[in-house]
């Protein structure tokens, strides 16, 4: 079975890689949001909740975005 994700995961991560010799190893989520372009086409490392998944990938979401727990209050 192809994985016809991997070629954008490569590149994600080298897009982080990239990011992190810039802004060192917390990496604004504007610039997560904003993303990289693969094969002409802008992908996004995050969105605006939950599993995300950008239209350049086919099967596997990219990332998963989470809340901390707040002492009192439910979770999202």
């Amino acid at each position: 079975m192809q994985d016809e994700d991997a070629p954008v995961r490569t590149a994600a991560f080298q897009f982080l890689q990239d990011q992190t010799q810039v802004y060192g190893d917390v990496l604004p989520r504007t610039v997560l949001a904003l993303g990289f372009v693969h094969e002409q086409h802008r992908v996004p490392l995050v969105g605006p909740q939950g599993i995300f998944k950008p239209a350049a990938m086919r099967d596997m979401p990219l990332s998963i975005t989470t809340a901390p727990v707040v002492e009192g209050k439910p979770r999202p």
